[in-house]
């Protein structure tokens, strides 16, 4: 299985008739404000999709996902796997992971870092990285050191 592109984006509709992918609202960025925030982190009610585009060999019948969410200080703060089974015959594939909440711990860039899983279990190779800028106005920062 060969990756081609990956996106992250609030939405996606795939028409019936066609199979064709229609990928709305692509996010780079997200600015919002927060008020008396405490803690080291927090779950920000947002809803995303990851996007993964892929050319299949004759044999691949399975796609074992993994994702992790770094924050700005590169610490895995989240994690999810995802299994998806091909079709027998397909010569593509699109897998698409829906994500609810997303926990945050500053202000920076966070990275959506996506892997496929090989040949000898529990190794993972790293096929893409997703670029998320997060921007908070704060009152209060999101640390218990303020």
């Amino acid at each position: 299985m060969k990756h081609i592109w990956s996106v992250l984006c609030q939405k996606t509709i795939i028409d019936g008739n066609s199979n064709l992918l229609s990928i709305i609202d692509c996010v780079e960025e997200i600015n919002f404000t927060i008020k008396n925030a405490t803690g080291d982190k927090i779950v920000i009610p947002i809803e995303f999709q990851i996007i993964n585009f892929w050319t299949t060999e004759k044999d691949d019948s399975i796609l074992n996902l993994k994702i992790d969410l770094i924050d700005p200080d590169k610490n895995i703060i989240n994690d999810l796997s995802s299994t998806f089974d091909i079709n027998k015959g397909a010569m593509r594939y699109r897998s698409i992971t829906k994500i609810q909440g997303m926990p945050i711990t500053k202000t920076g860039r966070y990275t959506f870092r996506i892997s496929t899983q090989s040949n000898e279990k529990d190794i993972y190779n790293v096929i893409s990285e997703l670029p998320l800028d997060i921007k908070i106005n704060a009152e209060k920062l999101l640390s218990a050191h303020t």
